[in-house]
Order: structure tokens, then C-alpha cells, then sequence
């Protein structure tokens, strides 16, 4: 884990010294990348569907590689699971890139640190946990089979982002949504219009599920129309300079991201990126308020 932090730390560090600013999970930004994810995974789940056995000579030859099975497995557990880890390091990616190299690096250490603790635990204390496990048995054939179910489902997740990369169809065919550009975002704010920016991607589970249970309801829709709020959506699924530097506006690296402008105001109001519609209904009302406009600060 810690290795792959590093490392993955290196090349966010020597991009950010060429210019050329990368984001956190920005892996899953490459197709090529999601194709060979989705290739592992499949080749995962027919494995445990029992459909698929790993050849000794391959298993023999992972573990020549690795040294240790424990290093894959920390390998890809961070390799896959940094999207998902954005919302509860985002803050602090972003404060490293606005430090010192050393404070850069030091920062990522503690990251993997905390990343594997959970695994150190049990690897320290195996007879612990053990303990309360039952023996040997059938359940662990059964066990397999109810691991392939998420497994089937990500393949499912990977076909879909990689079908989005793919095809990636104008967001302006959503009437709701416009799609983000640096001009248009500074004409509303010169036009002193209230405005949400919803920086988002379709590998990024945290920004689907806040779309189908926040943005996608009544309540939500209710107090767009009733402020008469603009709403943008940075679609960051795929490379794109544009919003990897306006991220870096906000001192962010990772998604999600949500940015309301209250109206007659350039100062923006950085949301929670864990959202519900009660939560977004009291961020929005108390950002506009009908007889006066008043900002608020943010304490997320």
C-alpha cells in the first residue's frame, strides 16, 4: 500500500513540476486502463463462479513477481479503490499540493498509512480474528459465490464507464445541465446569476449515487427553479485540462466537488461531498436568502 501511494504520489508530483496537473484517480480517466480492469475482474469473477482456475505455472509465477501474494493485493486494492477514496482524502491532496515538497511526500505517507491500517491490524493480530471464524467448511464454496455477485457488478460498472468513454455524447442533451467551460461560468457570475457547478465522472461512485439520490428528486428541482439557479456539470470521466485546473482553483485534486455561487456574489460556497436533499436544500437556503444575500461560510 505504502508503495503504491508513493508511487502514485511521484507521478502526481513530477506532472504538477511539468504543468501538467493530474487528479486523484486520474487512472481511471484512461480507457486502456479501465479495459485491463475490466479484463482482471472478469477473469476474478469467473474464478469464483468456479467457471475459472488460475493455472499453477501463473500462480507461481504472480508469486516470483510479488515476493508476497500481500503486495498484490495492497497493489490493487489502492489502484482500484482511489476514486472511491476521494471524497475522504480530497481535502487533504489538495492542502500537498499547495505545500512544500516535503510536506507533499510526508502527507502521502501518512495517507497509505492510514489506508493500511486496517490490513496491519489483522496481519498482526491473525488469531484475534480468527477466532471468530467458523472452521473450514462448505460455507467457504458459498462464500465464493456470494464474492462473485460485487465482482460481476463491477465488471458491469467498468463496461458502463468504458461504453461512456467511448461515447461520450454531449451533457447539454440533459435540458437540466449545461456543460462546464471557464467562459461560460464567468459570464453567469458577470451576469451576477446564481450558479451549481457539479464536478462529477461516471467512475466515481460517490458522485452516481449523490446524482440518483440528491439531484435527481423533487426537492432538489424545487429550489433550482425557485432561485432560478444555473446548474453545470463538469464532466471530468475523461481527461480534460479545463476542469483538472478549475479543481485546482478550489485547491481540490479529486471528485466529487459541488461549488455554488450564491447571485449578485463571485465568492463561492463549497458543498459537502456526501450529500442528501436535506442537506443540500439547507446549504442552498441558507446561501440565498430571498430579502437579502448573504454568504455563508462554509464549515464542511
Amino acid at each position: 500500500v505504502e508503495f503504491c501511494f508513493l508511487t502514485l504520489a511521484l507521478i502526481i508530483f513530477y506532472s504538477k513540476k511539468l504543468g501538467t496537473m493530474l487528479g486523484w484517480g486520474f487512472q481511471l480517466q484512461s480507457i486502456e486502463f479501465n479495459l485491463f480492469l475490466l479484463f482482471l475482474f472478469f477473469i476474478i469473477f469467473l474464478n469464483l463462479i468456479g467457471k475459472f482456475h488460475f493455472p499453477d505455472k501463473f500462480s507461481n509465477l504472480l508469486t516470483n513477481i510479488s515476493k508476497n501474494q500481500s503486495f498484490l493485493t495492497g497493489f490493487f486494492a489502492v489502484i482500484i479503490a482511489t476514486p472511491c477514496s476521494g471524497p475522504f482524502m480530497g481535502s487533504a491532496i489538495g492542502y500537498a499540493l499547495m505545500s512544500s515538497d516535503l510536506a507533499f511526500f510526508l502527507i502521502f505517507i501518512s495517507l497509505g498509512l492510514g489506508y493500511a491500517l486496517p490490513y496491519t491490524l489483522i496481519e498482526l493480530n491473525p488469531q484475534l480474528f480468527s477466532k471468530y471464524l467458523p472452521k473450514t467448511g462448505s460455507w467457504m464454496l458459498k462464500l465464493k459465490y456470494w464474492l462473485s455477485i460485487p465482482i460481476g457488478l463491477t465488471c458491469l460498472w467498468l463496461g458502463w464507464v468504458i461504453f461512456s468513454q467511448f461515447n461520450s455524447t454531449p451533457l447539454t442533451k440533459d435540458l437540466k445541465w449545461e456543460q462546464y467551460s471557464k467562459q461560460k461560468l464567468e459570464t453567469l457570475l458577470n451576469t451576477k446569476k446564481p450558479v451549481f457547478i457539479n464536478f462529477t465522472a461516471k467512475w466515481c461512485l460517490v458522485c452516481l449515487l449523490n446524482e440518483k439520490t440528491t439531484f435527481s428528486t423533487k426537492e432538489f428541482e424545487t429550489i433550482i427553479k425557485e432561485n432560478n439557479i444555473t446548474l453545470i456539470k463538469a464532466d471530468w470521466t475523461t481527461k480534460n485540462t479545463a476542469i483538472t485546473q478549475a479543481l485546482q482553483k478550489y485547491n481540490r485534486n479529486s471528485i466529487p466537488l459541488y461549488v455554488f455561487y450564491p447571485p449578485n456574489s463571485s465568492k463561492e460556497v463549497i458543498l459537502p461531498q456526501i450529500l442528501t436533499p436535506k442537506k443540500i436544500s439547507e446549504y442552498l437556503n441558507k446561501s440565498v436568502d430571498k430579502k437579502k444575500f448573504t454568504i455563508y461560510k462554509d464549515t464542511h
